[in-house]
């Protein structure tokens, strides 16, 4: 082959070789583009995925709470509750980190919190809402990172509840809380036993008096004449029969002192037979006249008031509800917060309820003491001096307030059974003392561990979606705990089962 001819073939050997090797290349960088898409597409599953084996492995979860303000009495005995369901996971072997915060009252601040406890890598966040019409920041903040929210104890609106579906809400029922202290009262109001008089025998009318003197009158012409004891006598005659000074019967003859016995005995009987006659006369009037009063009482006690078609009774109250006896109770009233939902509710319910069982209700004046027993106790002592004992029932909206009352009278000196009745809500453990030992009335019970339990539950479903042991049902957008009365024999019971609890 001649020179040329191979320096020819050369060059088209290495020019086939070098289009072999650009494709070559055009492939192997496509191949690398395409499996850095699918790395990019596959990356956030693969990271969900190795984030839920994390916690498989290492069983531990991260909650976030945040609460209106840490001085609350019920929260505080709600966060205890909290806390021991929290213990009882981890002695299971489950590590769980809780962030715990205090709002101070401060919806600025608990967003603030919020957002803290979102860049802690929260699984859940628990809120106790400052201001239960301002959540929207929160939940746009937990929106983003996809971390759902229960709210609990303070209920938000519910357009605000539907904004997304990983939105939760434990409580209770405002409206039951205020039916049932309204029932409570009423039930103590009526079973007082009202103080009914003696009825007095009336006088004698004039008509009635005229004829006793006439009856009397008659009675003593018959008998004029006859022996009175102790007088001396006129001789008596067998012709007039008279007494003969001196003389006993017994020396008269036979004949005359049978017949002086007999007109004696029926002087005697005549005598006591008008006696007997005018006082069954006067014991007759008496009779009548007492039937009259009580036929009157009855038609008193049986008149009807006609209400919208309805007849109701009319009440008597006891002296001692009713302490000026005017059939009305006047009453103060202890408001939680201006605009609060529950405070609303529980305050509408409960004189309603008592209006509905027939007791004539006035409102002598009203307190938004804020939950705290500092501000009722200050606010019943600008009352008291204005209306003393006028006051004659007292409702709070929680516990709390209801005590401060109570310290008021304390300060004031006034005795327990110169109080008037007063009921609290909630339920809480100073509050179940004061009822124990008589110095409220009753209260509603709000049940701060169960509402602990289920707040746990919940959020530990939410946060490794697993179900606890006692753990039942499907999780529900509301769960709410009934309330319960309470009264002086149920108080020890309740504390009982706190402790034990």
């Amino acid at each position: 082959m001649k020179l040329a001819d191979k320096a020819d073939y050369s060059r088209k050997e290495k020019e086939q070789l070098t289009r072999v090797g650009s494709f070559h290349g055009n492939s192997l960088r496509k191949g690398i583009a395409v499996c850095l898409s699918l790395s990019l597409c596959l990356l956030p599953l693969l990271s969900a995925c190795q984030r839920k084996e994390e916690r498989k492995e290492k069983k531990k979860l991260q909650i976030g709470v945040t609460i209106y303000d840490n001085y609350d009495t019920f929260l505080s005995g709600y966060m205890t509750a909290f806390e021991k369901e929290i213990s009882k996971k981890r002695a299971e072997g489950v590590e769980i980190g809780l962030f715990r915060y205090n709002a101070a009252g401060s919806q600025a601040l608990q967003n603030e919190q919020v957002e803290e406890m979102l860049e802690k890598d929260c699984d859940v966040l628990c809120v106790n809402l400052v201001d239960r019409t301002a959540p929207s920041e929160i939940i746009d903040m937990a929106k983003k990172k996809n971390v759902p929210i229960i709210f609990f104890n303070r209920e938000l609106v519910d357009e605000d509840l539907a904004q997304w579906n990983q939105l939760y809400y434990i409580g209770a029922d405002a409206k039951q809380s205020g039916i049932l202290q309204g029932e409570m009262a009423a039930e103590d109001i009526l079973s007082e036993e009202p103080e009914k008089p003696t009825p007095e025998v009336p006088l004698a009318s004039p008509e009635d008096a005229e004829e006793v003197e006439r009856r009397m009158a008659a009675s003593r012409k018959q008998m004029t004449g006859a022996a009175v004891l102790g007088e001396s006598r006129e001789p008596v005659t067998e012709e007039s029969g008279e007494a003969v000074l001196g003389e006993s019967r017994e020396s008269l003859p036979e004949e005359k002192q049978e017949a002086v016995s007999e007109e004696s005995s029926e002087k005697s009987q005549d005598k006591a037979g008008n006696a007997e006659e005018i006082q069954d006369f006067v014991l007759q009037k008496s009779r009548e006249d007492l039937e009259i009063l009580e036929r009157e009482a009855s038609s008193e006690d049986a008149q009807t008031s006609t209400e919208e078609g309805t007849e109701k009774k009319a009440l008597i109250l006891s002296p001692r509800v009713d302490k000026n006896g005017d059939g009305v109770i006047q009453y103060l009233m202890f408001e939680g917060e201006a605009g609060h939902q529950d405070a609303i509710v529980r305050t509408e319910y409960s004189v309603n309820t008592l209006m509905q069982q027939g007791i004539p209700m006035e409102k002598l004046s009203y307190a938004i003491a804020n939950w705290s027993r500092a501000e009722a106790q200050s606010k019943m002592m600008q009352f008291y001096p204005e209306f003393q004992d006028r006051i004659e029932l007292i409702l709070s909206n929680n516990d709390d307030m209801a005590l401060g009352v109570l310290d008021a009278y304390d300060k004031i000196g006034l005795p327990k059974d110169k109080r008037p009745f007063i009921y609290g809500i909630d339920g809480t453990t100073v509050g179940l003392e004061a009822v124990k030992k008589g110095n409220l009335m009753g209260t509603v019970y709000n049940d701060e561990q169960g509402q602990a339990k289920a707040l746990f539950q919940l959020a530990y479903r939410l946060a490794t979606g697993k179900k606890g042991p006692e753990d039942e049902g499907e999780s529900k957008k509301i769960i709410r705990l009934p309330y319960q009365k309470v009264r002086r024999e149920d108080s020890q019971r309740l504390l009982e089962e706190k402790e034990e609890k």
